[in-house]
Parts: structure tokens; sequence; C-alpha cells
């Protein structure tokens, strides 16, 4: 079994950019992880794999590049999703638009995305679904103004 080592960037209060310490994942583990949330997803009712992939919702992925950014995009391809990318750097303009055009239903964004979130939601009206990776209390930010579906 091959181990992939993998290292993360991530940016300090002074603008620099560090190199996180590599983690070890194996193939394995992603294929089980991406099983997994691909699962969670027609679960929750988000998806359903016996539909033509032209009529499945459209995705965005608004965090910085990480594990759990490549395991996203990995669980959507493998439900057959488009995927949008949306830059960590825009402003609300650009995410809002982001979201708007391309019919955007689904925002995966990381913790430091859920306030940029929060401000333009409500403007996505197609949005649903908003799922993050942070904090639980961090919730509350996103489902006061778009609330629970």
């Amino acid at each position: 079994m091959e181990i992939v080592s993998l290292a993360f960037v991530w940016q300090t209060a002074d603008g620099s950019f560090t190199l996180s310490d590599p983690k070890d994942v194996t193939y394995t583990e992603i294929v089980e992880q991406v099983r997994y949330m691909s699962s969670a997803l027609i679960k929750i009712g988000f998806t359903d794999p016996t539909k033509p992939l032209a009529t499945r919702p459209r995705v965005s992925i608004y965090a910085d590049t990480s594990l759990r950014w490549q395991l996203m995009a990995q669980t959507f391809s493998r439900l057959g999703h488009v995927i949008t990318t949306a830059y960590t750097t825009l402003g609300e303009e650009g995410l809002l638009r982001s979201l708007v055009e391309p019919d955007v239903e689904f925002v995966f964004c990381g913790e430091d995305q859920v306030g940029m979130v929060s401000q333009v939601i409500e403007g996505a009206e197609k949005v649903k679904w908003v799922i993050y990776d942070a904090d639980e209390a961090r919730v509350d930010q996103v489902s006061r103004v778009h609330g629970p579906s």
C-alpha cells in the first residue's frame, strides 16, 4: 500500500505562507472517506443517484485548498455533480456571482469563509445546502439568514 504525504499551506497574520506538517493518507483511506461522504449526501436527500447526471444540483467549493477540499471534490465527482470553485480571495460581489450564475444549490466552505457565505446567502436564492469545515458553533451564522429547509 502506497502512502501519500500531503503538505498544506497556511497564510499567517502577516500575509506570508507556511507549510503544515505533511499528513500521510493512503489511497484506501481516501476511497473510504469519499464513499462515506457520498452515502451521507444521498442519505440527507441532497442527491438522487437514479436521476440523470444533467439534472443533479450544481455545487460550489469555497474553501482553502486542503485534504477536506479534495475529499469534497472527489465526492461530488463520484456523484456526478458539476463542481464550481470560488476562490477564497473573492469579495462579496464575486462570491455572490459565483453562486448565482451557475445556479449553485450546495456550498462547501471552510470555517474562515462562513462569515462571507452568511453575508451573500440571501442573494443566492437557489442555494439550499451549506456544509462547512468548522466548529459546530458557527452554524448559527448561516442558518439565521437562510434557515433550515
